[in-house]
């Protein structure tokens, strides 16, 4: 019975967009401790933790809209340590880390657990080449009925332990080892760090890291590395990031990489947000670092898009950022709340607000925020709107008829293309061409839920979005 209504609520997208105040809230979970990292289904909340000292060490915990804790699963056993946690495209939770149950010298070895997106346990494996003594898993996609992992692994004790070597390799979903691919550059690092993920086109891996590209004065200064290798390990090529101020920043890591639309990703480095084409090439290069406003180096660890808008809400270890069109729209910090560890995660819901865990002592902060990250007094969230190519004064405001929306067009023989509607949450609901030389478009609501929407129009070199409300 709890299964299905946990589906229910993970599937329903269907919300109501009237005009309200988003749920906040700011509560203390003891039972959970040291989060790892947080993951969206439907309005409720999968935090992934690190159970220290329990029999079970993996645990999820899934948290309703309220923030309250509806069910805790746990996993493994004694010696087994999660690492990070992500949501695949083939509706399953992959839980990513190492195990020391297996080996009778003490060595660890990459343990991975799958569940369902409800968390019910599916499967979990362990993978580790013969040659190598440790090795763990840092970070995993899925892509065409394959698992890719990277992760750091050790198998010399000249080499000291914190400089092990990275590797990617790719599984069954299983786990058995398909191949093994750790032929990257000595300076390779990934200080437990680090991303992969699926190109747009599908057919090749981007993966994020770290390279120490030189040495001033005794001090390794490490560059943002970022490359591609095909579904067999082999790799292409390293794309060229620039490195920022050696003499303020030490350490370059790409820590997340998504992709933006179908031409263009968005690659998060710990001071910097990129915009690449499909070629890889860089388009924009946002410095995380100055646009800070409370102090302090945001440290970027995790990116997603927001649910309202086209707006990111960027996270750190210590701080937060709402960021958009290259400007920041907020941050904000938790480091001063009391018995403060690290802010773990951060993620968009879908009442266009934002879900954070921060790790405090002896337990879990779960803090529900608004748009403008607001868990105390939330404001009333509405989308960011792209700012049009050409501001257009002939498109006049909506006019709301009871069955239909008309928008007056002040001069009909400007050139127009096409409408889309949106929901309140960025979902597309419909969209149509435009005849030109029409005084009133005519848009048809009766099939739709009251609430807010949003109509962008499209004409010759410009394109302007109008608030509609039924």
């Amino acid at each position: 019975m709890i299964r299905i209504i946990l589906s229910f609520l993970c599937i329903s997208f269907f919300i109501n967009c009237s005009i309200a105040q988003p749920i906040v809230y700011k509560k203390y979970a003891p039972t959970t401790t040291a989060p790892i990292g947080v993951v969206a289904c439907g309005s409720m909340q999968i935090i992934a933790n690190w159970n220290l000292g329990g029999s079970f060490p993996f645990g999820l915990t899934i948290v309703d809209s309220l923030g309250n804790i509806i069910k805790i699963k746990n996993y493994g056993a004694d010696l087994d340590i999660p690492k990070n946690i992500v949501k695949n495209t083939n509706n399953e939770l992959m839980l990513d880390g190492l195990t020391f149950r297996f080996d009778t010298n003490g060595n660890y070895r990459s343990y991975v657990v799958i569940t369902d997106t409800f968390g019910n346990f599916k499967r979990e494996f362990t993978f580790k080449p013969p040659t190598v003594i440790f090795n763990n898993v840092v970070n995993s996609t899925y892509l065409n009925g394959a698992y890719y992992f990277i992760g750091e692994e050790f198998d010399s004790l000249v080499k000291p332990h914190f400089l092990s070597r990275p590797y990617i390799a790719k599984t069954d979903t299983f786990g058995n080892l398909i191949w093994w691919q750790n032929k990257f550059p000595e300076s390779m690092i990934l200080y437990g760090y680090g991303c992969i993920s699926p190109t747009n086109n599908k057919t090749e891996l981007l993966i994020g890291a770290s390279n120490e590209d030189t040495v001033i004065n005794t001090r390794s200064i490490t560059g943002y590395f970022l490359f591609n290798v095909d579904t067999n390990g082999n790799l292409i090529k390293r794309i060229n990031l620039p490195l920022i101020d050696q003499d303020t920043f030490v350490s370059n890591l790409v820590t997340k990489i998504i992709s933006k639309n179908d031409s263009t990703y968005l690659v998060l480095g710990n001071n910097n947000l990129f915009t690449l084409n499909n070629n890889f090439e860089i388009l924009k290069n946002d410095t995380l670092v100055y646009k800070m406003a409370i102090g302090g180096y945001l440290r970027g660890v995790t990116i997603y898009k927001s649910y309202l808008d086209d707006s990111y809400i960027i996270g750190g270890v210590r701080q937060m950022m709402k960021f958009f069109n290259g400007d920041s729209i907020f941050t904000r910090t938790f480091k001063y709340e009391p018995n403060f560890g690290a802010m773990d995660d951060v993620i968009p819901t879908l009442d266009g607000g934002y879900f954070a865990v921060v790790g405090v002592n002896n337990g879990t902060m779960y803090v529900k925020m608004d748009c403008m990250g607001n868990y105390e007094s939330p404001t009333i969230c509405e989308p960011l709107i792209e700012p049009p190519k050409k501001v257009n004064p002939l498109i006049g405001d909506v006019l709301y008829t009871g069955n239909s929306w008309q928008i007056k067009i002040n001069d009909p023989f400007n050139k127009l293309y096409s409408y889309k509607i949106f929901n309140c949450v960025g979902q597309l609901i419909s969209e149509s061409k435009i005849t030109n030389n029409m005084s009133v478009i005519t848009i048809e609501n009766q099939s739709l839920s009251d609430g807010i929407y949003f109509i962008k129009i499209v004409g010759e070199n410009f394109g302007t979005t109008l608030k509609a409300i039924k």
